[in-house]
């Protein structure tokens, strides 16, 4: 039993919730194996513009066009983002633009059925525990907060676990050494809430 003086339990999804070799392998390969397809279906939108300038700031690129210098067709666009992308994964980059770029593409296969989420069997019980005594459960979050979200959020749905289900409010990002708890980020996790 968690004592009445804490009010929130702070999770990882790698290892805590969900198997490491389930972000390393599986949703990893698909996002490497994906993004040129997910990019040339939706590079226009105004979602994949916005991760890609984040992207490009990322590699010291004012904006997404001068990250594109040279590149002329939609195909060359694409490669280039794509070939970095590729390489900033094997590198297990933390960087913003590519975990929005992951995230993206991780929604895509979770809403069209090629991602299912992993969960480990305790967890839904603890989940229950800790909801029941009226605990907040937070997931740090390193990475794509928005494939946490649906690998969570895919998987309680899936599972009709409505009545049990946690309410995940607030994500954790590194900030100088230190974690600061961000609440103009809080967000339930998905509709199964």
């Amino acid at each position: 039993m968690i004592s009445e003086k804490y009010k929130v339990v702070l999770l990882d999804i790698e290892g805590t919730t969900s198997a490491i070799d389930f972000v390393h392998t599986t949703m990893f390969d698909y996002a490497r194996n994906n993004l040129e397809g997910f990019l040339d279906s939706s590079f226009e939108t105004k979602e994949t513009i916005d991760a890609l300038e984040v992207f490009a700031q990322n590699e010291n690129c004012p904006t997404l066009a001068v990250f594109l210098e040279g590149t002329f067709s939609k195909s060359e666009k694409i490669t280039r983002i794509v070939t970095l992308a590729i390489q900033r994964m094997k590198e297990d980059s933390k960087a913003t633009g590519l975990k929005a770029l992951q995230g993206l593409v991780w929604r895509k296969g979770f809403n069209n059925g090629e991602l299912k989420g992993h969960i480990y069997e305790d967890v839904p019980t603890a989940f229950h525990r800790w909801k029941s005594s009226k605990l907040t459960i937070a997931i740090y979050s390193s990475g794509s907060i928005l494939a946490q979200k649906n690998l969570l959020c895919e998987y309680y749905c899936r599972k009709s676990w409505n009545a049990d289900n946690p309410s995940f409010r607030y994500n954790l990002r590194p900030k100088k050494n230190f974690f600061k708890l961000r609440k103009h980020r809080q967000q339930p996790l998905c509709r199964c809430f």
